[in-house]
């Protein structure tokens, strides 16, 4: 059983080597945006049914 300091440490050197890589760090980016924008239209898309439905009430 790894203690979980030890855990944390191997991960975060883990990450840090895997977002170093350039072309990772690109696809991360690309990744990140695509996801914000859906989080976006999905949050508006949520905001706008409650304002629809607070008026109708």
């Amino acid at each position: 059983m790894i203690p979980v300091e030890e855990k944390e440490r191997m991960w975060r050197k883990a990450l840090k080597d895997f977002l170093s890589n350039p072309m990772i760090r690109g696809l991360h980016f690309i990744l990140r945006n695509i996801d914000m924008k859906n989080s976006q239209r999905k949050f508006s898309g949520r905001g706008f049914k409650g304002k629809m439905n607070s008026k109708s009430v």
